[in-house]
């Protein structure tokens, strides 16, 4: 337990210095942003924090893989306590910009699309996703190497580009109750379910993953 307890602090602090420094350079690109072209920074702070938040949480993953993974075990850290304590960090993440964006809805209401109550959940769905994105990244990352990473990384992002911008053009009109679909609990379980499935095969990489000198 001491062990899994190092490997908490340990990815804690990494992920979460990254996250900080990541939402300061957002925050003064907004601040720019707003300057030049006159708008206010907090009317584009939801989309840019979600932004923000997809792209950290499968870029951090990436890093992970090619660094973090590779130290952590190079210490002495056994895999199940790296696995462990990556995967809290990445989820408390996802919790941490969720909490941001409830605290943003309720004091600037006027900025989010109203009428929808299930967007709370919609934003944790597209991260947990992201969390499942990220450790299929991971997982070939440390099997295959950085090409196979990197593809699976592009081959994610354009999918969920892709796959969101037609949902959107199909959908039309019926935004609203294709939104309310995805939040029920058929949504709810496939999100949970991908999130599992693809810990249990970064899990199986990092097994067979071998530090290199």
């Amino acid at each position: 337990m001491k062990g899994l307890g190092r490997s908490i602090y340990y990815w804690g602090y990494v992920v979460e210095k990254y996250f900080l420094i990541t939402a300061a350079a957002m925050a003064g690109i907004l601040v720019m942003i707003s300057l030049m072209e006159g708008k206010m920074a907090y009317e584009m702070m939801p989309s840019y924090l979600i932004m923000l938040g997809a792209i950290f949480i499968l870029v951090q993953y990436m890093n992970n893989a090619n660094f973090h993974i590779p130290q952590t075990l190079s210490y002495g850290s056994t895999r199940t306590e790296t696995l462990i304590g990556m995967e809290i960090s990445a989820h408390t993440i996802v919790i941490q910009i969720v909490i941001l964006l409830f605290v943003i809805k309720e004091i600037l209401p006027e900025i989010f699309i109203s009428g929808f109550e299930g967007w709370y959940w919609m934003y944790s769905a597209l991260f947990l996703l992201c969390c499942a994105g990220g450790n299929l990244t991971c997982a070939a990352t440390l099997r295959f190497g950085n090409k196979s990473g990197m593809l699976v990384y592009i081959l994610f992002v354009v999918g969920a580009v892709f796959g969101g911008g037609a949902l959107v053009i199909l959908a039309g009109n019926e935004i609203s109750s294709i939104l309310t679909f995805l939040c029920s609990w058929r949504s709810t379980a496939a999100v949970f379910i991908a999130d599992a499935a693809a810990i249990i095969v970064c899990c199986f990489a990092m097994k067979k993953y071998e530090v290199k000198n």
